[in-house]
C-alpha cells in the first residue's frame, strides 16, 4: 500500500494482509546500506556518464574460431565543444548474440556481462579528450557460449560491422570542461 521514510534513513513498507484471518495493518522496516554510485558501480563512483558527448566506434572484428573469441578495437571521439576530462571509462549495458551467452574477458572491474567496464586512461593522449580528439583503440575481447557456423564473409555485418555479438556501452568521464 505504501513506503514511508523516517528520521533515520530506513523506510517502512506499509499494506494489507488477512494471513491471520483477520484483515490488519502490517509494516516492516527496510534499510539499503552500502554508498550510491553512478550506475551502482564503485569504480564509476567519481565519474560522470558522458555518453551524449562521445562516439564510440567499434573497428576491425575478428573472430577466432578456435576460441569462439571475438575481438573488436574500441575508439572514443570527443564530439562535443567541451573538453573531457579522464579517466575514461566503458561500461557494457548490454551484450547480445545469437550464438548464445556473449562474455567479456579482461574488463578492469572483472564483471563478464553487463556492468563489465573497460578503463580507456591509456589509451588518451594526457589527462583530457579536446573537442575532435579521439583515444588509441583499445581491443575488446568477448566469447560466445556457442560456436558460430560461418560462411567466409559472415562475420562482417551488411556495414562491416561485427555481427556476431552486439555491444551496447555508456561512457563515462571524470568531468567535462567547458570551452573558454
Amino acid at each position: 500500500m505504501g513506503l514511508v521514510p523516517d528520521a533515520t534513513g530506513a523506510f517502512h513498507a506499509v499494506w494489507s494482509d488477512n494471513r491471520t484471518g483477520l484483515a490488519q495493518m502490517w509494516t516492516a522496516a527496510i534499510r539499503a546500506e552500502g554508498t550510491a554510485s553512478e550506475g551502482g558501480l564503485p569504480e564509476l563512483a567519481d565519474a560522470h556518464d558522458v555518453s551524449a558527448l562521445v562516439s564510440v566506434r567499434y573497428a576491425h572484428p575478428r573472430f577466432d574460431p578456435a576460441t569462439n573469441r571475438v575481438t573488436v578495437e574500441a575508439t572514443v571521439t570527443n564530439v562535443s565543444d567541451s573538453a573531457i576530462a579522464g579517466p575514461l571509462k566503458v561500461r557494457a549495458i548490454a551484450l547480445e548474440s545469437r550464438f548464445g551467452q556473449v562474455t567479456a574477458i579482461g574488463a578492469e572491474n572483472g564483471r563478464t556481462r553487463v556492468n563489465a567496464v573497460w578503463d580507456l586512461n591509456l589509451q588518451m593522449d594526457g589527462a583530457v579528450l579536446c573537442p575532435s580528439q579521439s583515444t588509441r583503440p583499445r581491443t575488446l575481447t568477448f566469447a560466445l557460449s556457442r560456436a558460430p557456423v560461418l560462411r567466409r564473409n559472415a562475420i562482417r555485418g551488411s556495414e562491416g560491422n561485427l555481427s556476431l555479438v552486439s555491444v551496447t556501452t555508456r561512457v563515462y568521464g571524470k568531468g567535462v570542461r567547458a570551452k573558454s
